[in-house]
Parts: C-alpha cells; structure tokens; sequence
C-alpha cells in the first residue's frame, strides 16, 4: 500500500512538472539596427491566437496585441549605449489578460 502512495505522490509531481502545463506562447524575437544606428527589437508570434505583449526599455513600457502569425513593428531604443539584455519582451494568450484588448495591434 505504501509503495502505491508513493507512485502515485511522484506521478503527480512529474505532471505538474511536465512543460505543457507550464507552457508559454512561442514568440520569436528579431533584432536589429535603424538607419540612424540605434537597436530596435521586433516580436513574431508563432502560434495561432492572439498575444498580449509587452516591449519595455529602461521603464518605458509599450503593451500591445499580437495577432496570429504576424510580426510587431520595430521597437527602437533612443540612445545607442543600449544594449539587447536591456530589453524586456513579454507576451502571454489574450485570454488571460484581457486589459490588453484595449492596445492597437
């Protein structure tokens, strides 16, 4: 009996471990130089529903939705010392955060 109790406690740990249950959307993020030589960031969402995102540097926050399968517009920074690590990307289903439904795409 005592040998099913403990099959079971590890089973159960082993499925809330598993990375479906703690899965987020698959973006990917591209990044890149402007004409006049400041970095700029811009997110594809490679799932099929839409994604409230965020792109933030140095306390300046833009939030707004990711329709399926398309690409944001660039994001650039306004001083050349940033870096990519100064970046922060976010992006989660709509579903969950529908604050987000009031952004532009």
């Amino acid at each position: 009996m005592n040998f099913i109790k403990y099959k079971l406690v590890w089973l159960l740990v082993i499925l809330l471990c598993a990375p479906s249950t703690q899965a987020m959307p698959n973006i990917k993020t591209e990044f890149g130089y402007s004409l006049e030589g400041f970095l700029r960031v811009k997110v594809e969402n490679l799932t099929t529903r839409e994604l409230a995102c965020y792109v933030a540097i140095d306390g300046r926050k833009v939030k707004f939705r990711l329709p399926p399968r398309l690409i944001s517009r660039w994001y650039k920074t306004t001083d050349k010392r940033y870096t990519k690590e100064s970046f922060s990307i976010w992006c989660d289903y709509i579903e969950f955060h529908p604050e987000y439904r009031k952004y532009s795409n």
